[in-house]
């Protein structure tokens, strides 16, 4: 879990117009990232899959890399769940283009 006072370094990237800023689907969606990008063309792009692959993903990934138990990635799930649903959802609809794995 993250807590709303976690601060987080602050990094300016300046580039030259022939180059591509390619940023994470949380960040780039952000409000305070998307108007402080002025005079640049953007194209947001999301990835999305089912939520039971995600689920599978998810658990499999915090067992095998994060080594969690089973118990303890089941019970984040439920956060992230739950997180989805406040925050992701809503940022879907800012997407130009959503592409859907599986």
């Amino acid at each position: 879990c993250f807590s709303q006072d976690r601060i987080i370094n602050t990094h300016f990237i300046k580039k030259n117009k022939d180059q591509v800023l390619i940023l994470d689907f949380l960040h780039a969606f952000a409000n305070n990232i998307i108007e402080a990008i002025v005079d640049v063309p953007t194209l947001k792009v999301l990835i999305d899959a089912p939520m039971e692959v995600r689920f599978r993903r998810r658990i499999k990934r915090d067992i095998q890399e994060r080594g969690k138990t089973l118990e303890q990635a089941l019970m984040e799930w439920k956060l992230i769940e739950k997180s989805e649903k406040v925050f992701i959802l809503d940022m879907k609809k800012k997407a130009d283009i959503i592409f859907y794995n599986a």
